[in-house]
């Protein structure tokens, strides 16, 4: 997990977009200093080695939320003073994943595959591709040429990767994901939130079915209220897809 400042050189969507789109209010993005319950800085890079690790096969779909869990954990922790030591246990992990047991099995399954290191006084996090611990990472690689910009950091919410370590379906995650990389930037000391994602986009970069995608977004948007779905011309939508504003304001309410 990252907790520097990223650089101002990334930019979002809209600058693509011809001068009289930029200049309505229909391509306007929502600008807050932090989301409600705060944010964590996560590159873009990271969530797609924790994707494509479960996507290969080399950790399960809990291994998965185990990790953003523990980024919940280390989160919850930054504030401690400079006498006081951090220590980790399973017991809260399972709670953050709603899980019946099994997480120290997760966490050995993570660390194997090198997406993190646990001890009970500090866990860590790989940042760069190398940093793993598998053989054959070249559809990895295949996987981040498809994401402009993946080197960049991403303010994501707590409450965002709350969600995601509680027990949500793959596509649901995934469908997230995608929109955190399209559509949730930060610059100079603000996140911003709006950006186009085509939900075909998300299909072909996390290998998942294209009408679960779109089902996934309509459950983000109305019925969790997450995603907001920006109404624009049909013929802007085929070719920059959908513009979508990720709720800061969401206070991660639990759904039925």
């Amino acid at each position: 997990m990252e907790t520097c400042v990223p650089s101002r050189e990334m930019q979002t969507p809209e600058v693509c977009l011809p001068k009289a789109w930029r200049d309505t209010e229909a391509v306007d993005y929502l600008r807050a200093r932090k989301p409600v319950g705060g944010f964590l800085f996560v590159t873009v890079t990271q969530l797609a080695m924790v994707w494509w690790a479960y996507r290969r096969q080399h950790i399960q779909l809990k291994d998965l939320r185990v990790w953003f869990g523990a980024l919940e954990l280390v989160a919850r922790r930054c504030g401690l003073k400079n006498d006081r030591e951090a220590c980790y246990g399973t017991k809260e992990l399972r709670t953050l994943v709603a899980g019946r047991g099994g997480e120290e099995a997760s966490i050995k399954r993570l660390e194997a595959v090198g997406l993190l290191s646990w001890s009970e006084t500090d866990i860590s996090f790989a940042t760069e591709v190398s940093e793993m611990r598998v053989s054959d990472v070249s559809s990895l690689h295949e996987m981040l040429s498809q994401i402009q910009n993946h080197r960049r950091k991403v303010p994501v919410p707590r409450q965002v990767v709350r969600l995601i370590a509680s027990p949500s379906k793959r596509c649901v995650i995934a469908t997230l994901l995608g929109h955190l990389m399209r559509c949730l930037y930060y610059r100079s000391g603000e996140c911003i939130s709006g950006g186009f994602c085509k939900a075909s986009w998300v299909a072909e970069v996390f290998t998942i079915d294209l009408r679960n995608v779109k089902a996934s977004r309509k459950f983000l948007a109305e019925t969790l209220g997450l995603l907001e779905r920006v109404p624009l011309p049909q013929s802007l939508c085929n070719r920059y897809g959908q513009k979508v504003i990720i709720n800061l304001t969401w206070n991660g309410a639990a759904v039925d």
